[in-house]
């Protein structure tokens, strides 16, 4: 964020006390691996872990004005010492597009967001305005790359109308009135995605994510408490921040990752997926007082 920003300003009133500093972890793109684990599409849930943003900014601006050469886009059956830096490269050269409208976009799309909704909320976000039939014809893109989401949007639509409700992998449970709205055409009854629609596609990753992040929570203040939890200060979506003493500030962090990323016992991965028995999450850390400004670090230090 910029420095005049209102929330950094006021987040750099919160200072750790003396001898202390602030530490925190976030969950990296949990939101988008938790659509590519319940699309039971494994390909994503790895581009969900390294960079999906960039992967899809590659082959939109190769298919729009040919930006990237066919030639240069990434492939997902490299391996993670090629894709990796072929990802970053992409990220730092067309950061301001990846930034204002794919980056965006991959949310909603995996959100059932209409073109024209995505148009106005990147607008209030960016202050950029794209035209409407772009926004649909680089959404078009991103299902024509991962088919899986939409014929998941289908199929929990089908299975929310049957049932009534949806529970996710920790027995949270929500009900839904309305998934489709029907018509009738022609003397025969037709339908469409209703006003819940939206709401089934977004429960289980949303639900899921609160999941994880309060058994994390829970794990470090009842298991772990000496070691970590009595340092928890506050949750902000999907990141946990902790203030702590700085002689202790190492071994803080260790147990807050490995809680933070402990594979998740409900929910399994197909052994055919080579990517260990249970769905694992990454996470960033970064440490430093004011509030408003932490920086990043590598588990050896600060990047």
């Amino acid at each position: 964020m910029e420095e005049e920003n209102l929330s950094k300003i006021i987040r750099n009133l919160i200072i750790a006390r003396p001898d202390h500093t602030f530490t925190a972890r976030d969950y990296s793109g949990i939101e988008a691996v938790l659509v590519g684990y319940f699309a039971s599409a494994p390909k994503y849930i790895r581009l969900a872990k390294l960079d999906v943003h960039s992967y899809y900014t590659a082959y939109a601006l190769n298919q729009l004005d040919g930006r990237i050469k066919t030639a240069d886009l990434p492939d997902i059956s490299w391996p993670d010492d090629k894709l990796i830096p072929h990802l970053a490269g992409i990220k730092k050269e067309f950061k301001k597009d990846r930034n204002e409208l794919y980056k965006h976009l991959v949310h909603g799309a995996n959100f059932y967001q209409g073109a024209r909704g995505a148009t106005e909320k990147i607008l209030k976000e960016t202050g950029t305005q794209f035209p409407v039939k772009t926004v649909q014809k680089v959404m078009d893109i991103y299902f024509e790359l991962f088919p899986e989401i939409r014929k998941w949007h289908h199929t929990l639509w089908l299975q929310a109308e049957k049932d009534g409700f949806l529970r996710n992998p920790f027995g949270y449970v929500h009900r839904f009135n309305k998934v489709y709205d029907y018509e009738k055409i022609g003397g025969r009854w037709t339908k469409k995605p209703g006003p819940d629609a939206n709401k089934v596609v977004a429960f289980l990753p949303q639900s899921t994510a609160a999941g994880i992040i309060k058994e994390a929570m829970l794990r470090l203040y009842f298991n772990r408490f000496d070691e970590a939890g009595q340092f928890l200060r506050l949750q902000v979506h999907d990141e946990l921040l902790l203030e702590c003493p700085m002689a202790s500030l190492s071994e803080v962090e260790k147990v807050v990752k490995v809680e933070m990323e402990r594979p998740i016992k409900e929910m399994m991965l197909p052994t055919s997926y080579r990517m260990g028995d249970y769905l694992t999450i990454n996470t960033e850390g970064k440490r430093g007082s004011p509030w408003g400004s932490m920086k990043g670090y590598e588990d050896e230090g600060y990047l």
